[in-house]
């Protein structure tokens, strides 16, 4: 899809890289995971499942990955569990949060139910009333993620669906309504853009935004999502691809105001459903593969803004935009989430040596700068040799490294890490 803009109103290439900065810094993610159980658990049983970890503590000097666990009413069995935000540095650092997370829990049967939701807040760091924006973010930052979300949603309702149903992708449109987005305009005033967006059960979430003269002071939206989430590739996947939605919609805004509209039809994909059952209605094949389609170019569009963050997630969020969990569960012909997570989790082994040894030593001599002003890789490959010993074809493990980091070369300084 190629956007269109109105350059009305833009910010310069100078005030773009700066709020490109206190993003990229600053930007947090904090999840509300709503689980149940095959067999009874309440709210103190939960609590008991994840106590190890210390919700709302400091073990060890580190803050611990829940918040708290909470009741909630649209659950009859189970538990909602509020992790502590955390930036967006890198995709192990997310998968590890939840991996600990969905340990202490998948020994007790957790299912996945169309009760359950998930929510992801969006937020620029405030410590103590000091916030990470030094001053007012401009609206069409705002505009022009709202617009994305606008053009994207249902592509991102596929990607984050996971019922484990065989005529259906997600469940009915419940407590994350997406409909106001269609008609979203830059063209509105904030006052008059928080008085449409009141209900805090839309799509986006944006009731926790304060501003003052149609600027920003304080940033803070939810994505809410349809479907309950216990798989931390998915979640961690997701959660990269959310930063980079920000940052890309940052990036944007200067050349102006996304014009672009969205094709309305594709957000009957979970707006048409079985209401007494909270799912919804099959997808014709042709709907689903355009919603396929979207979703392959959000991942397109965004592709920059995720290897700046981590290349590492790449090949999981493409996958997500063709085989999101629902269609695992189809694909797999099951309905235990802990088989989708144990396949996830093979092929993050299989793609990824998590601290591969052989590339350690490698990586040593190319951040510490050990070999520099060389006339080719040739001579790098040469004298690299000289300096370890290694088994394998430096030129391979160049390739597995580059694999997980974005890696580059030049005369002077050699191979080195963008």
């Amino acid at each position: 899809m190629r956007l269109e803009f109105n350059e009305v109103s833009k910010l310069t290439r100078r005030e773009a890289e700066y709020w490109e900065k206190v993003f990229s810094s600053n930007l947090m993610i904090g999840t509300e995971i709503e689980i149940m159980f095959e067999n009874y658990k309440d709210t103190d049983d939960v609590r008991r499942m994840v106590d190890v970890l210390n919700p709302g503590g400091n073990p060890g000097n580190f803050i611990s990955p829940i918040q708290y666990v909470t009741s909630d009413g649209s659950l009859e069995n189970g538990a909602e569990i509020i992790t502590t935000g955390r930036r967006v540095y890198g995709f192990m650092e997310q998968f590890s949060m939840y991996q600990s997370i969905y340990n202490c829990l998948k020994e007790e049967d957790p299912i996945i139910s169309p009760r359950m939701g998930w929510h992801n807040h969006i937020v620029l760091q405030n410590y103590n009333g000091v916030k990470a924006n030094e001053m007012p973010i401009p609206k069409i930052i705002f505009d022009n993620l709202m617009k994305l979300c606008s053009i994207y949603y249902p592509a991102l309702a596929f990607m984050s669906s996971t019922m484990p149903h065989s005529d259906c992708y997600t469940r009915y449109s419940h407590f994350c309504i997406h409909d106001n987005l269609a008609d979203y305009s830059w063209r509105k005033s904030l006052g008059r853009i928080m008085s449409i967006f009141y209900d805090r059960y839309n799509a986006v979430n944006i009731n926790p935004i304060t501003y003052r003269y149609n600027k920003i002071n304080e940033f803070h939206v939810e994505f809410r999502f349809p479907d309950g989430s216990l798989f931390p590739i998915q979640m961690a996947s997701l959660n990269i691809l959310f930063k980079a939605l920000v940052m890309k919609a940052v990036n944007l805004s200067k050349f102006g105001n996304i014009e672009n509209n969205p094709n309305t039809d594709l957000y009957k994909f979970k707006n048409d459903g079985r209401r007494e059952e909270r799912l919804s209605s099959p997808v014709p094949i042709e709907t689903l593969n355009s919603i396929k389609d979207l979703a392959k170019d959000l991942v397109s569009l965004l592709k920059p803004e995720i290897l700046k963050i981590d290349k590492l997630a790449v090949p999981f969020i493409e996958d997500l935009a063709t085989s999101p969990i629902s269609v695992m569960f189809k694909e797999l012909g099951v309905t235990d989430l802990r088989n989708v997570n144990d396949t996830l989790e093979e092929r993050l082994d299989s793609l990824y040596q998590r601290e591969s040894k052989s590339v350690l030593p490698l990586i040593e001599v190319i951040e510490t700068g050990q070999i520099r002003n060389v006339l080719s890789k040739t001579d790098w490959f040469n004298k690299a040799s000289e300096l370890v010993s290694f088994k394998e074809p430096l030129e391979d493990i160049i390739a597995e490294i580059g694999r997980e980091k974005e890696i580059a070369f030049n005369n002077e300084l050699g191979f080195y890490f963008k």
